[in-house]
């Protein structure tokens, strides 16, 4: 048996779900394949085609992070054991169409993993259960401080859509643009270097922001996120903000208008427009949020430097791994050419590493 979750893509909202923000996402044709088989215990066996080790652990026990890959997967156990009843193990394998690394590869791993022991213990999720799911096992079992953008693309994602999600109502909506694909593409480059957020300074740029709302809720005095900071009262109030709080905060704030904005040239298959917005976000990444690691920035400068590169953004956090690239499909031979030729160039040693994929908007995934 088997079980496969798509990776998402985030062409714009990037670093804003923590903070309820609105962004916008979906679902891509590639992902993580769990091929699995029942056991005749409670025992739970993993193994990986793209990392070290096979771990084994017991659904009845007490499970603890030990600090390794199968981690996500007792969290999972544990969260689904505070709804659910089930005794019944597995023994799988994992496989990934492309390393981790802003692709939300753990995330579509945990999906992946939930269907399939739901599928043998005949428990029945809904979508929001399984958003639900993840996002628990990432702030109670992994200690991470992240929103829901990553479960909800993947689940809710449709195809040749974009999806806008606003993350504090969990209200979505996806717009359709079947124009999209006639002339443009999305390709993502992966800089050959993975990306695990467990060490990173993701939580750290989450405490950032939660000093820069302190300090900004001045009159309402309620307890929440930037976003419940309306955009005059920024404004009013950005001279109490030290630097690197003020461009946490310019980051939250023009990201969010990218956001909106980006909704509109997606529904005109305006993708000048979009491509502009990509770049702005990622540029706001580097220097307001300074989530960018050096090869990503490297790569995004000789990116959308190409003829026909209509926009390039980080993925995820911008702590190594891939970015997405916004393309006139009739150029994707010569972009891909010209971009791997200047890339190897300033990093020869990921040479054997670098990976260019053209990716379509698919599903979500298949419950």
């Amino acid at each position: 048996m088997k079980t496969f979750c798509p990776y998402r893509i985030c062409p714009l909202g990037a670093h804003i779900d923590h903070q309820y923000g609105v962004v916008s996402g979906t679902s891509i044709d590639i992902g993580i394949t769990f091929e699995f088989e029942k056991t005749n215990s409670s025992k739970i066996i993993l193994y990986s085609l793209d990392y070290k080790g096979n771990y084994e652990f017991d659904i009845h026990s007490n499970n603890r992070r030990c600090m390794d890959w199968a981690d996500y997967f007792r969290g999972v156990i544990e969260e689904l054991k505070k709804k659910y009843k089930f005794c019944k193990g597995l023994k799988g394998t994992f496989q990934g169409d492309l390393p981790s690394g802003g692709i939300s590869s753990s995330s579509s791993s945990q999906i992946a993993f939930l269907l399939a022991i739901c599928r043998i213990n005949n428990i029945v999720l809904t979508k929001e259960e399984i958003i639900d799911i993840v996002y628990q096992v990432e702030h109670q079992f992994m200690r991470l401080n992240v929103g829901i953008l990553d479960p909800s693309c993947e689940v809710l994602g449709k195809k040749d859509s974009l999806l806008f999600l606003d993350t504090l109502t969990k209200y979505s909506f996806s717009v359709e643009n079947k124009e999209f694909d006639k002339e443009y593409q999305f390709i993502i480059l992966y800089s050959g270097i993975k990306r695990n957020l467990v060490g990173s300074q993701y939580n750290k740029r989450v405490e950032e922001l939660k000093d820069c709302y302190d300090k900004l809720n001045i009159e309402q005095k309620i307890c929440g996120k930037l976003r419940d900071i309306p955009d005059y009262y920024f404004e009013k109030y950005k001279d109490v903000l030290n630097e690197i709080e003020l461009n946490r905060s310019q980051h939250f704030f023009s990201e969010s208008k990218r956001v909106k904005q980006g909704l509109q040239a997606w529904r005109k298959n305006d993708m000048i427009t979009f491509g502009k917005l990509m770049i702005e976000s990622c540029l706001s990444s580097i220097y307001n949020y300074e989530s960018g690691s050096k090869v990503l920035i490297d790569l995004f400068e000789l990116t959308k430097r190409i003829d026909g590169v209509l926009g390039i953004r980080f993925l995820g956090a911008g702590f190594n791994g891939s970015s997405l690239a916004l393309i006139e499909k009739r150029k994707l031979e010569f972009i891909s050419s010209k971009i791997k030729e200047e890339y190897i160039k300033l990093y020869p040693e990921l040479k054997d590493f670098f990976k260019i994929v053209p990716v379509q908007l698919k599903d979500g995934v298949v419950l």
